[in-house]
């Protein structure tokens, strides 16, 4: 089996840490006040099914796509959940500026920026 650069498993990692993220804002937030946490964004289960399922998909794409296509995967994939989690985090903090939540789905948008980060400055191989 072949192993894994460091670039690979470096992603790979970071797509884990940015879906662990988003796990412990939705049970962080189960302590807010009803009417809070129905306006919260990414706490209800279908949108954290859905959620999980695409980021453990990026999981795989990262560990078995190989350069270019992995590189513009993680691009694409980085940028759109960066701003989809960036979008949900001015949600919450919207609801709730002083909740204890806030600080970590703000960095699961930064986990997914450097995702894109990474990917940008990956070179192109041919």
């Amino acid at each position: 089996m072949e192993k894994l650069s460091s670039g690979y498993l470096r992603n790979t990692v970071l797509w884990i840490v940015g879906l662990l993220a988003v796990l412990a804002y939705a049970a962080l937030a189960r302590g807010e006040t009803a009417e809070n946490y129905n306006n919260l964004s990414l706490v209800r289960a279908e949108d954290l099914i859905g959620y999980s399922l695409v980021v453990l998909l990026f999981v795989v794409l990262s560990m078995v796509l190989k350069g270019n296509t992995n590189r513009t995967v993680n691009l694409v994939a980085g940028a759109i959940l960066a701003v989809i989690t960036l979008i949900a985090f001015i949600d919450s903090f919207t609801v709730n500026p002083s909740g204890i939540y806030n600080p970590v789905l703000f960095s699961a948008a930064v986990v997914y920026s450097l995702i894109f980060w990474f990917a940008l400055r990956s070179p192109k191989t041919v």
